[in-house]
Protein backbone atom coordinates (compact mmCIF):
# COMPACT_ATOMS: atom_id res chain seq x y z
CA UNK A 1 0.00 0.00 0.00
CA UNK A 2 1.43 3.36 -1.01
CA UNK A 3 0.87 6.62 0.77
CA UNK A 4 1.67 10.23 0.17
CA UNK A 5 3.56 12.28 2.72
CA UNK A 6 3.99 15.94 1.79
CA UNK A 7 5.45 18.94 3.58
CA UNK A 8 5.15 22.10 1.51
CA UNK A 9 3.94 25.61 1.21
CA UNK A 10 3.31 27.93 4.09
CA UNK A 11 1.76 27.56 7.55
CA UNK A 12 3.90 24.51 8.35
CA UNK A 13 1.35 22.28 6.60
CA UNK A 14 2.03 18.54 6.52
CA UNK A 15 -0.34 15.81 5.41
CA UNK A 16 -0.17 12.06 5.11
CA UNK A 17 -2.93 10.49 3.01
CA UNK A 18 -3.92 7.24 1.40
CA UNK A 19 -6.35 8.95 -0.95
CA UNK A 20 -7.67 12.41 -1.85
CA UNK A 21 -11.23 13.70 -2.27
CA UNK A 22 -11.52 17.07 -3.92
CA UNK A 23 -14.30 19.61 -4.08
CA UNK A 24 -14.57 22.65 -6.33
CA UNK A 25 -15.18 25.90 -4.41
CA UNK A 26 -15.31 29.57 -5.30
CA UNK A 27 -13.01 31.85 -3.31
CA UNK A 28 -15.45 34.43 -1.97
CA UNK A 29 -12.76 36.48 -0.23
CA UNK A 30 -11.02 39.53 -1.69
CA UNK A 31 -7.59 37.89 -1.41
CA UNK A 32 -5.78 34.99 -3.02
CA UNK A 33 -5.74 31.72 -1.07
CA UNK A 34 -2.32 30.06 -1.10
CA UNK A 35 -1.48 26.40 -1.64
CA UNK A 36 -2.14 24.24 1.47
CA UNK A 37 -4.09 27.05 3.18
CA UNK A 38 -6.96 25.68 5.24
CA UNK A 39 -10.30 27.19 4.27
CA UNK A 40 -14.03 26.69 4.74
CA UNK A 41 -16.57 27.50 2.02
CA UNK A 42 -20.24 26.56 1.95
CA UNK A 43 -19.80 24.52 5.10
CA UNK A 44 -17.01 22.42 3.58
CA UNK A 45 -13.51 22.43 5.05
CA UNK A 46 -10.30 21.57 3.19
CA UNK A 47 -6.87 22.65 2.10
CA UNK A 48 -6.15 24.45 -1.17
CA UNK A 49 -4.57 22.07 -3.68
CA UNK A 50 -3.38 24.21 -6.58
CA UNK A 51 0.27 25.29 -6.54
CA UNK A 52 -0.81 28.74 -7.76
CA UNK A 53 -3.53 28.96 -5.08
CA UNK A 54 -7.06 30.23 -5.73
CA UNK A 55 -7.44 33.85 -6.85
CA UNK A 56 -10.14 36.06 -5.34
CA UNK A 57 -13.47 35.26 -7.00
CA UNK A 58 -12.05 32.25 -8.85
CA UNK A 59 -12.90 28.57 -8.58
CA UNK A 60 -10.40 26.03 -7.34
CA UNK A 61 -10.06 22.66 -5.64
CA UNK A 62 -9.80 21.88 -1.95
CA UNK A 63 -9.01 18.46 -0.48
CA UNK A 64 -11.76 17.34 1.92
CA UNK A 65 -10.53 13.78 2.52
CA UNK A 66 -10.92 12.63 6.12
CA UNK A 67 -8.62 9.59 6.19
CA UNK A 68 -5.48 11.58 6.97
CA UNK A 69 -3.84 13.66 9.63
CA UNK A 70 -2.99 17.32 9.13
CA UNK A 71 -0.18 19.11 10.92
CA UNK A 72 -0.51 22.87 10.65
CA UNK A 73 0.87 26.08 12.08
CA UNK A 74 -2.17 27.95 10.71
CA UNK A 75 -3.43 28.69 14.22
CA UNK A 76 -5.99 31.32 15.13
CA UNK A 77 -4.96 34.07 17.54
CA UNK A 78 -4.99 32.78 21.15
CA UNK A 79 -5.51 29.15 20.08
CA UNK A 80 -4.55 26.86 22.97
CA UNK A 81 -5.23 23.16 22.64
CA UNK A 82 -5.26 21.30 25.95
CA UNK A 83 -5.40 17.58 25.23
CA UNK A 84 -5.39 14.92 22.55
CA UNK A 85 -9.02 14.18 21.73
CA UNK A 86 -10.13 17.81 21.95
CA UNK A 87 -12.24 19.23 19.14
CA UNK A 88 -10.60 21.42 16.49
CA UNK A 89 -12.53 24.38 15.06
CA UNK A 90 -11.79 26.64 12.13
CA UNK A 91 -12.25 30.39 12.42
CA UNK A 92 -13.30 31.53 8.95
CA UNK A 93 -10.85 33.66 6.99
CA UNK A 94 -11.54 37.23 6.03
CA UNK A 95 -10.65 39.51 3.12
CA UNK A 96 -7.32 40.25 4.84
CA UNK A 97 -6.53 37.22 7.05
CA UNK A 98 -6.46 33.46 6.47
CA UNK A 99 -8.64 31.07 8.44
CA UNK A 100 -7.11 29.65 11.62
CA UNK A 101 -7.58 26.51 13.68
CA UNK A 102 -8.60 26.93 17.31
CA UNK A 103 -9.89 25.11 20.39
CA UNK A 104 -12.78 27.58 20.68
CA UNK A 105 -16.23 26.92 19.16
CA UNK A 106 -16.84 30.68 19.16
CA UNK A 107 -19.91 32.63 20.17
CA UNK A 108 -23.03 30.57 19.39
CA UNK A 109 -20.84 27.93 17.70
CA UNK A 110 -19.89 30.24 14.81
CA UNK A 111 -16.58 28.41 14.20
CA UNK A 112 -16.75 25.25 12.06
CA UNK A 113 -15.95 22.02 13.95
CA UNK A 114 -13.47 20.27 11.66
CA UNK A 115 -11.68 17.49 13.54
CA UNK A 116 -10.06 15.96 16.61
CA UNK A 117 -6.58 16.67 18.03
CA UNK A 118 -4.21 13.69 17.68
CA UNK A 119 -0.94 15.41 18.66
CA UNK A 120 0.03 18.66 20.38
CA UNK A 121 3.09 20.85 20.17
CA UNK A 122 4.71 20.21 23.58
CA UNK A 123 6.05 23.79 23.76
CA UNK A 124 4.35 26.15 26.18
CA UNK A 125 3.54 28.45 23.26
CA UNK A 126 1.98 26.09 20.73
CA UNK A 127 3.26 26.56 17.19
CA UNK A 128 1.33 23.70 15.56
CA UNK A 129 -1.40 21.13 16.06
CA UNK A 130 -1.94 17.75 14.42
CA UNK A 131 -5.54 16.72 13.87
CA UNK A 132 -7.70 14.24 12.06
CA UNK A 133 -10.48 15.87 10.03
CA UNK A 134 -14.10 14.77 10.24
CA UNK A 135 -15.81 13.04 7.32
CA UNK A 136 -17.68 15.54 5.12
CA UNK A 137 -20.58 14.89 2.80
CA UNK A 138 -20.31 16.26 -0.71
CA UNK A 139 -23.93 16.12 -1.83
Amino acid sequence: MAFTSITRGVYGFHEQTLNDHTLSVVNSTARKLVQTELAVFGGRFGNVLAFEGIAAGAAGLIDIYADRTIKTAQLATAAEFVAVGDAVYLVAGTDTEPAGVTHDPGVDGVNAKIGIVVELDPASTQLYVVFRPFVQFTS
